[in-house]
């Protein structure tokens, strides 16, 4: 890419991240964070790069709606937050969630979030027909849907935990820098989250989980698409 070409391009993704709820609406904050992914990911840019001569990182706080209040689908938020250098905060039986981060990577987690639910969310769905008809052939009594579900994602979640691990331990062998996310650090995201929230209680999230259905939730996590594809027509 020509020197020219590349200034206007980093210019217009820094214009790009200025863009939060502060100075425009939700929606449009949310379609600049998705064209920065976009621009990002097919010019094959560096966070680093383009926040060099930028502006600061700009720390937001985003309440995401939950498709369930289920601690699966926190779980899964969490897992997300922690590789994405975001944080969340949830209570219990709530179906809010608040996450919190650079702008641009808080949008990354709940686009993932949602294509990441929808696609276990079926996976489970059909798995759940098959395990009724096994549990028929064999005479034996199916466990409540509640705790096949919990069982299932627990699997999921740790198997997705698991690949973005191994795919954060191999980029950091490659590169000191994360393309396409703002690189933040841990002491000011902690410092924001105390600004903004005072204290919180840390509470177990673990659930344990039926051997069997975990481990189809496990098969079932290590074949999910991880990221949603960027259209060029987007």
């Amino acid at each position: 890419m020509q020197d020219a070409k590349r200034e206007t391009l980093l210019n217009r993704i820094n214009k790009l991240l200025q863009f939060d709820e502060s100075n425009a609406t939700k929606e449009e904050a949310a379609r600049a964070a998705e064209k920065v992914q976009e621009l990002l990911q097919r010019y094959n840019l560096d966070m680093s790069e383009v926040r060099r001569n930028g502006p600061k990182v700009n720390l937001v706080i985003r309440m995401v709606d939950l498709p369930t209040a289920r601690l699966w689908a926190k779980n899964l938020m969490g897992v997300l937050c922690r590789f994405n250098f975001c944080d969340c905060m949830f209570y219990r039986r709530s179906k809010h969630i608040t996450v919190y981060g650079e702008a641009v990577n808080v949008e990354a987690v709940v686009t993932m979030f949602n294509h990441l639910t929808d696609a276990a969310t079926m996976i489970c769905t059909t798995t759940w027909t098959r395990y009724i008809e096994l549990c028929e052939q064999q005479h034996k009594s199916p466990i409540h849907r509640s705790a096949f579900n919990a069982d299932f994602f627990q699997g999921i979640n740790d198997a997705i935990f698991y690949r973005l691990d191994k795919q954060a331990k191999e980029f950091a062998a490659r590169s000191n820098t994360n393309r396409a996310l703002v690189v933040t650090n841990k002491e000011e995201l902690k410092a924001f989250e105390k600004e903004q929230f005072g204290k919180v209680k840390i509470v177990n999230t673990r659930h344990n989980s039926d051997s069997r259905i975990y481990q189809a939730g496990i098969a079932a996590g290590a074949l999910i698409e991880l990221n949603k594809l960027v259209t060029e027509g987007k």
